[in-house]
């Protein structure tokens, strides 16, 4: 570590002032920083944190993907300067699959669809490059240039960053209504958090959590879904421009079942039955593929046959060409095998596009989204042998064409992506195109896909009768948080032998067409939301609620960074307005989301063509949030008896940093109040210090706001057992504290407590009546029970 650090002080030093010209430099050398320095620690997974590890927090964010980085800003922004968000991620890199290689349609896809965070993410990419030409860099951006932005990003807003730190427990709540806590590991470290967020990509913090989660693909009969259930390639792609449109003939009836074979056939049919693949439902998810780096510059590196390589693992490809004409073998290019579109500095995206060739369809891929941290690191092996196996198959075993051959030598791994030890230039992780998918009392299927895009059915359904929509016309969830742009797109899920051919299975495209002639759909919030049966404090981003075929719409990452501006806003203002991101509503949540530029339906997308809203340049910053930053510590209100950890008490100092008891300070002392108060906005209690009796089993408490009930009305709660003093105290008994609250300047309702030297307190809700803040008078109108307060800060 110490001689890493040593080398890249030097780097730095030769740098010299950071000019224009020198940033993508700059970015670069900070992204290899963090690489060489977490390869010097640890292994490509696990680790020690990137730094001290906070107790608790506002809002936590598991999963550093794209989607994860735009809930982590968009929190930080709703909560104000004084929020506390955490990012957790298992891998040493941050930026999911825009960091592990992944450019093409998919990330650029129509501009004008998105705004908010995914559109500032492109501008800060195109900066990186210093462009003349934004529109070209914008969604073009290479792999280190990417993570580089996105660890610069959480860096400028102070939102704490720890990788190689993956879920080992996590605790609800008694009556398991919240997530409480998680423990990390190998930290062992557990973190207490208001708002909990999943933005891995295999929903591993849902999963953990007992919200309902589901593998695999649905019958076609479950929700009326008729490109859903297992369907042939072949004929099926449903689009005139799927990958893998047509089957693979080559004659497998002796060697269908042959264990040397790899991937290995996966089911031997003597016909196909199309009627009954339908109402086939199984646990397999689409193929994933490495998402690699390749390059013609001679600063590239070799490709090198991997350890144990062995040609028979590639028979079938062998098989294909073999069983070609020799007018389509002479026609035969590297892109029958794989397909490598390109990004800046020369480089290009290896991507699956053919019946044969970069996808192992097997159980690396089956395997993969319930799988451990450790596991998964297996699994990724399993994917770098393939692969390099792969191109060296194709560069230089004699059954392969000499064209072929050529223009695969012709290319090397990216030397300057993925550089940390064990990575070998190549992707951190495979592209998890699918993996777990939330269960809840919302699920995005075909026929919401259909009705919200505008996509008629082809042809052989048009008989058919309608899907069932998963999405509740009457649910308070249904309503926009961002546009989608991509349509149905699963890739071949396995190889089977039908009548002695070969065959791919599960390829299914429907809606490119219309994607290409700007069709846009609305993304409704209940996608993200788990169940009510499920803890309230936590939402997804890439593992939402939806059916296989549901799902495939939102599965890029420009419509993660969407979605996650979405949970982060939401979070924040469960936070600030002490509710639950289900019971925000529809107006609170679209005008915040509106307010930070995101676009919420067609008619607000600006009528620039498909990269002129990078181009244009950037928009302006995002105004601050409105009103004072939330009241802090955050807490929770539940019964005393469900509370976790009872004996955890923490104290306000005067300076409004926390302590535990014994450790100094005023009982509780003044928060800061805004000097009017704001609709919808908080004004923090005043309250004033407050001796303590000397007693050794003294607790301290801090009252909570809670707000945005049906009639606006604002409580200030406290605790049971009570403190001993809320106010004054004159050395027999403590005087009422009177407190301002929120919205209404005509009516303000507060909650106060009567509390006296021998620990009894009385809970009486007062009303304040005044305007502008002014005094006013105090009346008694009813009484409330004590609640417990927990912290989660």
């Amino acid at each position: 570590l110490t001689t890493s650090l040593g080398c890249l002080s030097s780097e730095f030093s030769i740098l010299g002032p950071l000019g224009p010209k020198s940033f993508k430099t700059w970015l670069f050398t900070v992204g290899r920083m963090w690489a060489v320095i977490a390869a010097a620690m640890v292994g490509l997974v696990g680790g020690r944190p990137s730094s001290a590890l906070p107790e608790a927090v506002d809002v936590l964010v598991y999963g550093a993907t794209p989607g994860g980085v735009a809930a982590a800003v968009a929190a930080r922004r709703g909560l104000g300067s004084i929020g506390k968000v955490v990012v957790i991620e298992p891998w040493l890199h941050v930026g999911g699959m825009l960091a592990a290689g992944m450019v093409d349609d998919s990330t650029v896809g129509n501009t004008r669809a998105y705004g908010g965070i995914a559109l500032e993410y492109a501008h800060r990419v195109a900066a990186a490059y210093n462009a003349t030409d934004p529109a070209a860099a914008c969604f073009h951006g290479e792999p280190h240039v990417a993570e580089g932005v996105f660890r610069q990003w959480l860096l400028e807003l102070n939102i704490s960053l720890h990788t190689g730190q993956s879920l080992s427990r996590v605790t609800l709540s008694s009556d398991n209504t919240r997530v409480a806590s998680i423990t990390l590991a190998p930290a062992g470290a557990t973190l207490v958090a208001g708002q909990f967020i999943d933005a891995s990509y295999e929903g591993d913090l849902l999963a953990q959590a007992g919200v309902p989660t589901v593998v695999g693909r649905e019958s076609a009969q479950l929700w009326g879904e008729s490109m859903a259930g297992q369907v042939l390639c072949s004929n099926r792609s449903f689009d005139s421009s799927g990958y893998e449109a047509v089957g693979v003939d080559v004659n497998t009836s002796v060697h269908a079942s042959d264990p040397a074979l790899f991937p290995p056939i996966d089911g031997v049919y003597p016909s196909w039955s199309q009627a009954e693949g339908s109402a086939r439902n199984d646990t397999r998810v689409q193929s994933f593929n490495f998402r690699a780096c390749l390059t013609k510059a001679s600063s590239g590196a070799e490709i090198a046959a991997p350890a144990g390589y062995d040609p028979a693992n590639y028979t079938l490809i062998a098989r294909y060409i073999a069983a070609l004409s020799s007018a389509e073998t002479a026609a035969l290019s590297l892109s029958a095998f794989f397909g490598c579109s390109g990004y800046l500095g020369g480089k290009c995206d290896t991507n699956d596009g053919a019946a044969l060739g970069i996808n192992p369809m097997g159980e690396e891929t089956y395997r993969w989204p319930t799988a451990s941290p450790e596991e998964r690191q297996g699994l990724r092996q399993r994917f770098v042998d393939y692969t390099l196996g792969l191109w060296w198959f194709l560069g230089h075993d004699n059954r392969v064409p000499a064209q072929v051959q050529s223009e695969m030598r012709a290319y090397r791994l990216c030397g300057d992506e993925w550089t940390s030890a064990g990575e070998d230039h190549l992707p951190f992780i495979p592209y998890v195109r699918e993996a777990r998918r939330m269960q809840s009392d919302n699920v995005f299927t075909q026929e919401d896909y259909r009705r919200r895009a505008n996509a008629s059915l082809p042809g052989q359904f048009e008989s058919l009768p309608p899907g069932t929509s998963g999405i509740h016309p009457d649910s308070p969830l249904d309503f926009s948080i961002g546009l989608g742009f991509w349509f149905i797109d699963s890739h071949a899920v396995r190889r089977v032998s039908v009548g002695g051919l070969l065959r791919n299975e599960g390829c299914v495209q429907y809606g490119r067409s219309q994607m290409a002639a700007g069709a846009v759909w609305e993304m409704p919030f209940g996608v993200l939301t788990p169940p009510p049966t499920s803890p309230a404090n936590l939402l997804a981003v890439c593992a939402i609620s939806a059916t296989h075929i549901g799902y495939q719409p939102f599965r890029v990452e420009p419509t993660f960074m969407v979605l996650g501006q979405a949970a982060g806003t939401a979070a924040a203002l469960a936070i600030t307005t002490h509710s639950t991101p289900r019971t925000l509503g529809m107006k609170a949540l679209q005008a915040a989301l509106s307010q930070h530029g995101a676009i919420l339906s067609a008619s607000g997308m600006p009528p620039n063509p498909a990269v002129a809203n990078c181009a244009a340049g950037p928009p302006p910053p995002p105004p601050p949030p409105p009103g004072p930053p939330p009241p802090t510590p955050a807490v929770v209100a539940m019964d005393c008896a469900s509370a976790p950890n009872p004996g955890r008490q923490w104290e306000v100092g005067s300076d409004g940093s926390l302590g535990k008891p014994g450790m100094g300070g005023a009982c509780l002392t003044a928060l800061p109040r805004t000097p009017e108060p704001t609709a919808g906005h908080g004004v923090a209690v005043g309250l004033a210090s407050c001796p303590f009796p000397t007693k050794k089993d003294t607790q301290r408490w801090v009252p909570k706001i809670v707000s945005g009930d049906a009639t606006n009305r604002t409580i200030v709660t406290a605790v049971s057992p009570p403190p001993h003093c809320f106010g004054a105290y004159n050395g027999s008994e403590c005087q009422f504290l009177t407190a301002l609250a929120w919205e209404k300047q005509a009516e303000r309702t507060v909650m106060l407590w009567q509390a006296t030297n021998d620990s009894q307190a009385h809970p009486q809700r007062w009303t304040y009546r005044g305007t502008n803040g002014e005094p006013g008078d105090l009346a008694t109108v009813g009484t409330d029970p004590a609640l417990c307060l927990v912290w989660t800060q």
